[in-house]
């Protein structure tokens, strides 16, 4: 059973970007707990307890078990954030997901996959915001994978407002996947896009009657 599971889904290959994206919350959530962590000692060690401090150890505390809680609620959810922003092949769709959005393409809206590189896609002089030109910068020369759609699963602008703008083709309409590995990628969709159209064969010949069948094995052109 498990030989099986694995041949019916892909690996996920995470998202570079966002892996970028969330190791930026990463050093303020631990500098957060230090501070946390140090606002607290006087509460554990008299001698800390300075009597012309600004504020008394107890006010400290309070302050440093607040500092400590956003702290870690800024690495849990900068690791989960990188983890969770991946994409990976179903055996009837392709999974597209980040922290808090999925969204599954299925195999017959794919037009082409192919290789593309980075800054081929992405001219960094028409992007605006000097943030996401540095997010984008260290990529460019980086091979990635687009996927080509005849449509959009849901609406774009509804797309657009849950993912960064660079899952997007700005050549067609489609997303780029930049990933640690694009040909493994490339490979699986491949891969998985045959699959569900031999699938799809063998349901079709296997609703028809024998007439039916006939003519469409007669039709079919291999």
């Amino acid at each position: 059973m498990a030989n099986d599971k694995r041949e019916k889904t892909g690996n996920k290959h995470n998202f570079i970007l966002y892996r970028f994206m969330a190791r930026r919350y990463r050093p303020p959530g631990v500098l957060l707990v230090v501070m946390g962590i140090v606002a607290l000692l006087p509460t554990f060690v008299p001698q800390l307890r300075f009597q012309t401090a600004f504020l008394n150890y107890q006010q400290l505390a309070i302050i440093g078990g607040a500092s400590i809680l956003v702290g870690l609620v800024l690495y849990i959810g900068a690791v989960l954030a990188e983890r969770r922003a991946f994409v990976q092949c179903l055996p009837d769709y392709i999974l597209i997901s980040t922290m808090f959005q999925r969204v599954y393409v299925s195999y017959q809206r794919i037009n082409s996959v192919q290789p593309v590189q980075v800054g081929r896609v992405f001219d960094i002089k028409s992007i605006k915001k000097e943030r996401e030109q540095k997010l984008i910068k260290p990529l460019l020369a980086e091979p990635a994978v687009e996927l080509v759609l005849s449509s959009f699963p849901l609406p774009e602008s509804q797309l657009r407002k849950a993912f960064t703008q660079f899952l997007f083709s700005t050549r067609n309409i489609g997303f780029i996947f930049i990933v640690p590995k694009p040909s493994a990628l490339s490979n699986e969709i491949s891969t998985f896009m045959q699959r569900a159209a031999d699938e799809r064969d063998a349901d079709q010949q296997r609703y028809l009657d024998p007439i039916e069948r006939l003519k469409y094995q007669e039709g079919k052109t291999f």
